[in-house]
């Protein structure tokens, strides 16, 4: 449990849970009760929680918890129109599919798919054999624009 006295855009004296779920020393931020060792619950009366004197309601912690997963206010507003700017040149076609598979409740692995029409494509005749390349390079973002992957595939 770590504890914040004021945190910009959240709001003061912050309470951020973490566990270690897969015992790796790798810790997530969650609020799954299902997560949590089962001895830090606090008892529940008429299927509500129970709120000691001086601690936030559940729904204050569930606003809380989401502003802390979103993406931070942009202070530099000029940049961001240079961030977002895109350069291309000798675009080539394509056809892009996106298939989805839930892994867990808040994992998703995707499969991402690029078909390119012959004729947009330049082959080298090598014996009997004509081949085409195409470089690809891709960078993957959530919503909230946070890069997620990037590869490069030839």
């Amino acid at each position: 449990m770590w504890r914040y006295r004021y945190i910009e855009g959240i709001g003061n004296n912050v309470e951020i849970e973490f566990v270690d779920r897969t015992l790796t020393g790798e810790y997530r931020m969650t609020m799954d009760p299902s997560e949590k060792n089962a001895l830090a619950h606090v008892p529940t009366t008429a299927g509500r929680p129970k709120t000691l004197p001086g601690s936030k309601s559940f729904f204050d912690r569930q606003r809380e918890f989401a502003d802390l997963q979103k993406a931070p206010a942009i202070k530099f507003k000029d940049l961001e129109a240079a961030v977002n700017s895109t350069l291309r040149y000798n675009t080539l076609p394509m056809s892009a599919r996106a298939d989805y598979i839930r892994i867990t409740d808040a994992t998703v692995l995707s499969n991402i798919t690029l078909q390119f029409d012959r004729k947009d494509l330049q082959f080298q005749r090598k014996d009997t054999i004509s081949t085409a390349t195409v470089n690809i390079y891709a960078r993957i973002t959530s919503l909230s624009r946070r890069v997620v992957n990037v590869f490069e595939d030839v």
